[in-house]
């Protein structure tokens, strides 16, 4: 019989008591485990308690983290719950249990690397985590399964790219540009680095205006395109061909066209200078886009002229010619005739008058016998730019000339003016003594405002100059004149990188060329969270690369 004793002497244990138990005992099953070495295989029973304590007390899941994956390689035969096991405790709602089941993944692959496809997708995912410790983690584990299997952590996260939701993608390509920049250049095996090329080619046909720009410059840095000079130059200035649409009409109402064109051109620009072939570019600005200058904004208008300035050395004598012509019209709109007395002197920007001038001058040195006609100058048949070359004009002839050398005539004017006003700005700061941090920064950015405008200026006042002449003197590439933003920058050898330009002025208009005061300097123009942390790990691996892209059904903007 039971005795009201023997209920006295059975006291129930407390909540505190059985975590104790439960972690002392898991604490044996390691111990064991450990003991056993390569013979823990036969102490299933000891890794079967240890996969149950996933669904224990909080320390016990947080020793489970560490102990299911500590022993995975001595039990294949229970991979799939160890690995279901793990991922549940990635989801769990403690912050410190997430963190150490995380940090165990890579463990789960170390010595079983036909399960590295799997946990590289699970941490692909997990790169969604809000928490910055956890996400750290993430990062860190997926580090250690770079030096297992680069490719198929790689494939990991181009899975993630394609297929997962929009946060996620963002994400993992960040994390693939700082990992292939961590790598370094040699730190990619060559199958990696031909694997990374063919993913990108694929994500190319859909993707943003800024993702691409990453992956551009993710591919100017590879041995694949680095090493082989003007081919390799070539073959990326191509891949930027096809991202521009060169093989269509130029639509400047839609803001898409407008960015894509002028964010492929700025990509391009340096591929120019490696040897790559600035000929389709060329050819559709000058047949599709110089005639529509009006449509642009005066933002879209400097990266244009700037960039055409940048790429025309590099042309052949046939893509000047045909560029020559719009070029010179665009020049008569960005230099103004003198305005009537009585009437507002209207605003130059000066870089980009810089920038038109500079490209003229280099066209027309490709084909010195179209500029004469082009500018109202006749010329014998047979040119050898000679002055004898020069004959009497027609009225119009006579009358095309003598308006832009009169458009000519006034900007001179008014850079002669501005010179004269840096050159006093520029003495004015060179005796300034600040005397505060703050004070010295501002003083440095006014001092490096004056001496880019001094630049600018003092290569219009040559460029304009030898150009109103008659005839007309050319200034080529071998001249002194250098494109101001141009001074003092070595040319990179490479794609440039995914930075966003610096804002220009409010108007993007440059300066006002009436009278100021000493005080006030011409400027140049210039030069979201992921979604909370959620249930439900996709456990298998990815599925295939989509492959919709802009021609036609067309997801991303640019």
């Amino acid at each position: 019989s039971f005795s009201p004793l023997h209920s006295l002497l059975v006291v129930p244990m407390d909540t505190t008591d059985k975590e104790a138990l439960e972690i002392d005992e898991l604490y044996q099953h390691n111990g064991l485990l450990q003991d056993a070495g390569d013979e823990a295989s036969k102490l299933e029973a000891e890794y079967t308690a240890i996969l149950a304590a996933v669904k224990g007390s909080r320390k016990a899941k947080k020793l489970a983290a560490q102990f299911v994956p500590k022993f995975f390689k001595h039990f294949p035969a229970r991979s799939d719950e160890a690995i279901n096991a793990q991922l549940d405790l990635c989801e769990d709602d403690d912050r410190e249990t997430r963190i150490h089941a995380i940090r165990g993944l890579p463990l789960l692959c170390k010595d079983t690397p036909e399960h590295l496809p799997k946990i590289a997708d699970v941490l692909g995912q997990l790169l969604l985590a809000e928490d910055p410790l956890e996400l750290e983690n993430v990062r860190r584990a997926f580090q250690s399964l770079f030096r297992v299997n680069m490719k198929v952590a790689f494939n990991a996260l181009f899975n993630q790219i394609t297929s997962g939701e929009e946060n996620l993608r963002e994400r993992a390509i960040a994390f693939v540009r700082d990992r292939i920049g961590a790598l370094g250049p040699d730190g990619i095996d060559e199958d990696t680095e031909g694997f990374i090329v063919e993913q990108i080619r694929k994500i190319l046909t859909d993707v943003t205006g800024t993702e691409f720009r990453v992956f551009m410059d993710i591919l100017g840095g590879f041995r694949t395109f680095r090493v082989r000079g003007a081919a390799g130059a070539n073959e990326l200035a191509e891949i930027i061909v096809d991202q521009a649409e060169l093989d269509g009409p130029f639509e400047p109402t839609e803001p898409d066209n407008v960015d894509r064109l002028l964010s492929c051109l700025q990509l391009a620009v340096m591929l120019f200078e490696r040897g790559a072939s600035n000929s389709k570019f060329l050819k559709y600005i000058g047949e599709q886009v110089l005639g529509q200058w009006a449509s642009f904004s005066e933002e879209q208008k400097l990266t244009l002229a700037k960039s055409l300035a940048h790429m025309s050395p590099y042309s052949n004598a046939t893509d000047a010619r045909m560029a020559l012509e719009p070029l010179l019209a665009v020049l008569r709109e960005v230099c103004p005739l003198k305005p009537a007395e009585n009437t507002e002197a209207p605003k130059l920007n000066f870089t980009l008058i810089e920038s038109v001038l500079y490209a003229c001058h280099m066209f027309a040195t490709k084909c010195p016998g179209q500029l004469p006609k082009l500018i109202g100058v006749k010329t014998r048949e047979t040119f050898t730019g000679q002055p004898s070359d020069f004959v009497e004009t027609s009225d119009d002839m006579k009358q095309r000339h003598q308006d832009l050398v009169a458009r000519l005539t006034y900007v001179e004017q008014q850079t002669r003016d501005l010179v004269k006003q840096l050159r006093e700005a520029l003495h004015a700061l060179t005796t300034e003594k600040p005397d505060t941090e703050e004070a010295k920064k501002e003083h440095q950015e006014k001092l490096g405002l004056v001496q880019t405008a001094l630049r600018e200026t003092n290569n219009i006042l040559p460029l304009a100059g030898n150009l109103r002449k008659n005839p007309p003197k050319l200034m080529g590439k071998g001249d002194t004149v250098t494109l101001s933003w141009l001074q003092g920058k070595a040319s990179a050898g490479r794609a440039p990188t995914a930075a966003t330009p610096r804002k220009r002025t409010s108007d993007g208009s440059g300066v006002d060329t009436t009278k100021k005061s000493r005080g006030q300097l011409y400027v140049p123009p210039n030069r979201q969270s992921g979604a909370p942390r959620g249930r439900g790990l996709q456990r298998t691996n990815a599925g295939p690369m989509r492959g919709a892209g802009w021609r036609g059904a067309r997801r991303r903007r640019w």
